[in-house]
């Protein structure tokens, strides 16, 4: 589970449950008997909150081993089965049902309406004393289920609750648009492992998923470590940036998105987009140096040497010049008592 969640069975349940969380879909197996009466027995996912506080969940399915088996959001006093709870769910037969326990180990209250199935949305609000259930078949249109007044701890059990109705039979459930305010989804980490790749006019960005983020923010910039402009959001793991000048160097880093907010931006890389042209050399002797230089798109591209006369430059024996792939231009010293010397101008992608 991501953090802060946490997962276990509730009571007796009979069969043990399971709950996986991947791609923002809660995936959840329970058994247990009830989520009713004086004592409950289900699987809950879960996350304290303290004070008012509001859960919203898409139930997107809840398997049919019972037409009473029960998939919702839940606000409970502790994680003993009679604890006081409030509770408004999707059944596969009996539709919405609100329901809620007043004291420990007391007896339920609640209410249906029929004729509702998955998938449906469903909310639970907490504010001061008073608990308030919604249904809604949309997520924007939202019809009050119940409401339930409370002297409930401060500090509450929050979360997804799952019965199959059936002690011997586990029931899966799966809820997507999860979001306990305050508290989840939580800003998302900075993206890890991003790269980037030059081309001509163009370099290409790939990074790691960042958990719990719905989008990335590029950004770039011309000076390393600041100035950074937003130039795109993006959905997935991979971005290319076009239209860029050949021989600038660029900086960029991403950072991550959600509903709670942004993360820091991620580590910073750099690279230069370069022509794939092939391009001419100039060469000028003077004051006992050759000064060779070629056209600024072309910066990026790495100067290399050979003295190897019998190949006269085709041999294999090329070094590279120091620096050279940071500029355009370079100064190399003369020394007429040695041989030829070859030159060439390569692209390093």
């Amino acid at each position: 589970m991501p953090p802060p969640w946490q997962t276990q069975d509730i009571g007796a349940v009979g069969v043990a449950g399971s709950s996986l969380y991947a791609n923002g879909v809660f995936t959840v197996s329970g058994a247990g008997a009830d989520i009713q009466g004086s004592a409950d027995a289900f699987r809950f996912d879960y996350m304290t909150v303290t004070g008012d506080c509001t859960i919203i969940a898409r139930v997107a399915s809840v398997q049919n081993i019972d037409p009473w088996s029960k998939a919702g959001v839940m606000i409970r006093a502790s994680l003993d089965p009679g604890a006081t709870n409030a509770f408004i769910a999707v059944t596969p037969g009996s539709g919405v049902t609100w329901q809620y326990r007043l004291t420990a180990g007391g007896g339920t209250t609640w209410n249906q309406t029929t004729g509702l199935n998955a998938p449906y949305w469903v909310k639970l609000v907490r504010s001061g004393t008073l608990f308030t259930g919604f249904r809604s078949p949309d997520g924007v249109t939202w019809t009050q289920q119940g409401i339930m007044t409370n002297s409930m701890v401060p500090t509450v059990y929050v979360g997804l609750a799952l019965t199959s109705h059936n002690s011997s039979n586990l029931c899966t459930a799966t809820f997507d648009n999860v979001t306990v305010q305050p508290g989840w989804p939580v800003a998302p980490a900075a993206p890890a492992s991003l790269t980037a790749m030059a081309g001509d006019g163009s370099v290409a960005l790939n990074w790691s998923a960042s958990a719990t983020a719905t989008n990335y923010f590029i950004k770039r910039s011309t000076t390393s470590g600041s100035g950074y402009t937003s130039i795109a959001t993006n959905a997935s793991l991979a971005f290319t940036n076009t239209g860029l000048a050949n021989g600038t160097l660029y900086y960029f880093v991403v950072s991550a998105v959600n509903a709670s907010g942004e993360s820091t931006n991620s580590t910073q890389v750099s690279a230069r987009p370069t022509s794939s042209a092939s391009v001419a050399m100039n060469a000028a002797n003077g004051a006992g140096q050759l000064q060779i230089s070629w056209p600024a798109d072309h910066t990026g591209w790495q100067l290399q040497s050979q003295t190897n006369n019998l190949t006269r430059g085709l041999g294999t024996n090329w070094v590279n010049v120091p620096t050279s792939i940071q500029t355009n231009q370079m100064t190399v010293p003369l020394n007429s008592t040695n041989g030829s010397v070859f030159f060439r101008l390569v692209r390093p992608y």
